[in-house]
């Protein structure tokens, strides 16, 4: 999963980046005062990135619940690296429908001759 941001000048050289992913998360304490390092990237579809990591903790942290989207929106936020998400993209394309299963035929009564003795 990523998102799609609007265009934003990060690194050296500058580029515009559109692309947000998150690229690992590290759980440090798992409890009440639980907090979780998210690093992250932000590249553009022709190439470059510029990486970081900033620490989810506190509310943010309690109200993740290991929520993929979560972290990117919360990435997002004014507080964290204030971007715009304009979509939410999941990496895997959706698994296509199962097919229909075919009827089997309906069984055909065939009628039996029985021949006289001669």
């Amino acid at each position: 999963m990523h998102a799609t941001i609007q265009p934003v000048s990060v690194g050296w050289p500058t580029f515009q980046a559109t692309v947000l992913r998150v690229t690992v998360v590290l759980v440090n304490r798992i409890g009440l005062d639980g907090s979780a390092d998210v690093r992250w990237s932000l590249s553009s579809e022709q190439g470059g990135s510029f990486e970081g990591a900033n620490t989810l903790q506190g509310l943010a942290y309690d109200a993740w619940g290991n929520d993929d989207e979560y972290l990117l929106r919360w990435l997002a936020t004014p507080e964290v690296l204030n971007l715009t998400i304009v979509e939410i993209v999941p990496d895997a394309p959706p698994a296509p429908p199962a097919p229909e299963p075919t009827p089997e035929p309906a069984p055909v009564d065939v009628p039996t001759t029985v021949e006289e003795p001669v």
